[in-house]
């Protein structure tokens, strides 16, 4: 770690600044912030991220004395703000009222099963899913609004033209790999398939999609091995080679 003098003489180690929080997670903590002060809250409640959940910290001023983390049963992303914030004012003002908060907890627990279990059950909306993707990607600082524009906006059109004729994770890579039937392993085909799973796996991780949208582990069919042209040669005959040996005009060389 670098290090710097400190005014005593002494060697101080050089801190590093803190990482700057995204847009919406600065959005949703202002928006906060000020719900909570239009209920003569100033302070005390906070939410940050925890293992890609959200979760509501109370300071020991509110907490009976004690700092407290009450989990949420709610993805940490962009898509979610509202839901965030509505559900830290639900724990404050549980907490205002001298109620216990476990019911909030419970109540929402409740709330996201039976959505879960609602959307799977129901149609997919593809263009939804890909919508909440791109969001999550620009969101988390993951890519650019350039890289999305210039790299997966046209494989996610790719992706939305072939789900209407696939049932399975399987027959929507087929589909997908269809236009590159003559080009096995090229870098175009490559990133088609990595980006199609990748929205797959991310739809079954936060419940957007059932589990059996979960993409093959082995990718390798599908994108496909590049075949090497064979090399051409011309053999030389040994009088060839013996009129080229006598045309170097340097004897040392010949």
């Amino acid at each position: 770690m670098p290090q710097r003098a400190n005014l005593l003489g002494g060697i101080s180690p050089q801190i590093s600044p803190m990482p700057r929080a995204s847009a919406w997670v600065t959005l949703l903590r202002t928006g906060l912030s000020h719900s909570l002060s239009m209920e003569g809250c100033r302070s005390g409640i906070t939410v940050n991220e925890k293992r890609g959940k959200a979760r509501v910290n109370i300071s020991e001023a509110l907490g009976g004395g004690r700092r407290r983390q009450v989990p949420l049963p709610i993805d940490w992303s962009p898509e979610n703000v509202d839901a965030i914030r509505d559900a830290a004012l639900a724990v404050y003002r549980n907490l205002a009222a001298g109620k216990p908060i476990e019911p909030v907890v419970a109540s929402l627990s409740a709330q996201d099963s039976e959505e879960s279990s609602s959307s799977q059950s129901g149609p997919i909306n593809w263009l939804a899913l890909v919508e909440a993707f791109r969001e999550r990607k620009l969101g988390s600082g993951e890519i650019k609004p350039t890289t999305w524009t210039n790299i997966y906006a046209r494989r996610m059109k790719v992706i939305l033209a072939a789900v209407d004729h696939s049932e399975t994770p399987v027959q929507l890579l087929e589909a997908i790999t269809a236009p590159w039937s003559t080009q096995p392993g090229c870098r175009g085909r490559q990133l088609q398939v990595q980006q199609t799973a990748a929205i797959l796996r991310w739809g079954v991780d936060t419940g957007r999609l059932p589990p059996e949208w979960a993409p093959p582990l082995d990718l390798s069919p599908y994108v496909g091995r590049r075949r090497e042209s064979a090399a051409i040669t011309t053999p030389l005959t040994v009088k060839e080679i013996l009129e080229l040996v006598q045309a170097i005009p340097d004897p040392k060389w010949r």
